[in-house]
């Protein structure tokens, strides 16, 4: 039922975000200590966005697309953030959850312009 296809998404996002996790594959190499604090605060964001992410496209996928929009108080999605802070890892879970990567902010902007607008 639909149930099991939500647990199905769930874990098909959740392989999507930790494969191919450029920071496992960094922390393989680099000891806690030889890492910068900018770089731990960097993976700090990364790691909360894909949990907000991995959330957002469930509660989209759940109600069948029509979920909650998520846009914060300055009309961006996690979407919009992903691509703005070039996280490219957001492509594949949110089209395979089937959701519209065009999908627009407050002022009509998608993830693209976004990802333009800051140079990614």
């Amino acid at each position: 039922g639909p149930k099991k296809e939500l647990i199905d998404l769930n874990k098909k996002i959740t392989s999507l975000m930790t494969d191919n996790d450029p920071w496992s594959e960094l922390l393989k190499f680099a000891d806690d200590n030889q890492l910068a604090p900018d770089d731990r605060q960097d993976q700090f964001v990364e790691s909360g966005m894909k949990e907000k992410l991995h959330i957002w496209l469930l509660r989209k996928a759940g109600g069948g697309g029509k979920g909650p929009s998520v846009l914060d108080d300055e009309g961006q999605g996690v979407l919009h953030l992903a691509a703005a802070l070039g996280y490219d890892w957001a492509i594949r879970p949110t089209i395979t959850a089937g959701v519209s990567i065009n999908f627009r902010d407050v002022h009509g902007w998608t993830a693209l312009h976004w990802a333009a607008f800051c140079g990614r």
